[in-house]
């Protein structure tokens, strides 16, 4: 009887090797969320070229990055283009073959229905509002 015990306990101590208790395991992080808006900017044709853009929000653990994007830009070579956020200038890009493009992080936290604008010279040439993808 005191081997049969025995054998049964030896069995039970080894199957539970490998059933570790919860309270000795790591605990299970929720993924990280990640909130991301964005916005497709469009205008009206340069000298017969019509533009556009895309800005993309992304935030994930308090940091923040906004990306902005421009193709189709029939604007000389390293004209100034200004982003704004609701009509306050977040960046500055240069125009360098057509295109312009700039990622900015940290950066001003964005929302749903915010406005962006793309400025050349002073003059609104794309804007958009962003939203959920």
């Amino acid at each position: 009887m005191k081997k049969l015990m025995l054998v049964t306990l030896t069995m039970i101590l080894s199957l539970s090797a490998f059933n570790v208790p919860s309270v000795f395991a790591a605990p299970v992080q929720p993924p990280l969320p990640i909130r991301g808006l964005i916005a497709v900017l469009s205008g009206p044709a340069i000298d017969g070229v019509v533009p556009t853009a895309k800005a993309d929000f992304q935030s994930t653990q308090g940091q923040t990055s906004l990306a902005v994007g421009a193709s189709n830009l029939n604007l000389p070579d390293f004209t100034v283009l200004t982003v704004a956020l609701n009509g306050t200038t977040v960046l500055q890009m240069p125009v360098i073959g057509g295109k312009a493009g700039r990622t900015l992080s940290p950066s001003p936290t964005v929302h749903v229905g915010e406005n962006i604008t793309i400025s050349a010279g002073g003059s609104v040439i794309l804007s958009g509002t962003f939203q959920v993808p």
